[in-house]
């Protein structure tokens, strides 16, 4: 067990100012620099999504002060529409 090494897998619930996604999507999938920063971007319902981090940057996402992942995901957002509603709780 002393040789094993623990995958690290962090899911953040988002809940949006006001809808975002359309109902036939899935995933949404950020490509961006950081490499592997919030990656996965899975739309539970209209105004709701789970942020899907691994390994180090898991890791990482989980020492963030709440406020600080806000802004990050709100930047994130921000990349990959024109216009995104502001996150409400993250």
């Amino acid at each position: 067990l002393n040789s094993m090494t623990m995958c690290n897998y962090t899911k953040t619930f988002v809940k949006l100012e006001s809808a975002l996604w359309v109902d036939d999507e899935q995933y949404v999938i950020r490509v961006g620099k950081p490499r592997g920063r919030h990656v996965v971007w899975q739309p539970l319902a209209p105004d709701l999504v789970i942020v899907t981090n691994t390994g180090d940057e898991g890791r990482r996402v989980e020492k963030l002060d709440p406020e600080e992942l806000k802004r990050e995901l709100e930047g994130c957002l921000s990349e990959m529409y024109e216009r995104p509603p502001n996150i409400l709780v993250a």
